[in-house]
Formats: C-alpha cells, structure tokens, sequence
C-alpha cells in the first residue's frame, strides 16, 4: 500500500492526517456512546429483574405469614374447643 493511503507522503490525492484523526475520533466517541447507551439498557433491564423478583419474594413471605398466622389461630381454637 502507497504511504500516501495511511496520511503520509506528498501525494495531492491523500487524506489529510488530522482529517484521518477527526474521523476517528468521531467514530470512537460514536462507539462510546453506543457502549453506554446499551449499559443503561441492561441496567434497566437487571433493575426490573430484581424488583420484579424481590415484589415476588415479599408476596411469597407475606402469603407464608398470613399461612402461619391461620394456622396458629387454627390450632389455638381447636385447643379451645378441647378445652371447654
């Protein structure tokens, strides 16, 4: 390859270097942005998972105590009854 084509050399039909740079530069913070953007997605995505799963874990302990609750209520009323 000419060393005209890396930005180099004298060549009147060669991209100037800082416009090689500008370019590249841009396409990095392009793909930066990209990066962060899809982060922020699976951020989300992951937050909403444990929320979801966490809501489904309260509802879960909340149902076992109220179970527990009728059954203790249950038993103290049979008890009652045995003893009366």
């Amino acid at each position: 390859m000419p060393i005209g084509a890396y930005g180099f050399g004298s060549s009147s039909n060669s991209t100037p270097a800082w416009k090689i740079d500008e370019a590249w530069r841009e396409n990095r913070r392009a793909a930066a942005q990209e990066f962060l953007d899809s982060n922020v997605s699976v951020a989300s995505a992951l937050q909403g998972a444990f929320l979801f799963q966490s809501e489904g874990l309260a509802t879960l302990a909340a149902k076992a105590s109220i179970s527990r609750l009728r059954s203790s209520v249950a038993s103290r009323k049979s008890l009652v009854n045995i003893l009366a």
